[in-house]
């Protein structure tokens, strides 16, 4: 069902939030929203967790990689 309207914006991911009864309940529904490119944030005792695409995790891996080695080289030049 579409009736899910609580949303959270992180940088430019608007992300659908999901109590863990309500996640598990439309699982189906979650994991093929995260599969199409919309990052869901699951609420499980107290803690936000992601559940995203392979590929969007892979491009912010890269992004972090990218990150770390600017932040190193930067920090060699003095």
């Amino acid at each position: 069902t579409e009736n899910h309207s609580r949303c959270k914006v992180i940088g430019s991911a608007t992300m659908r939030i999901w109590q863990f009864a309500e996640a598990e309940a439309n699982f189906d529904e979650m994991i093929s929203s995260a599969e199409n490119g919309e990052p869901q944030l699951v609420v499980y005792e107290g803690e936000e967790v992601i559940v995203l695409n392979i590929a969007q995790y892979r491009r912010l891996l890269a992004q972090k990689v990218i990150d770390e080695t600017s932040a190193s080289e930067e920090e060699g030049i003095s």
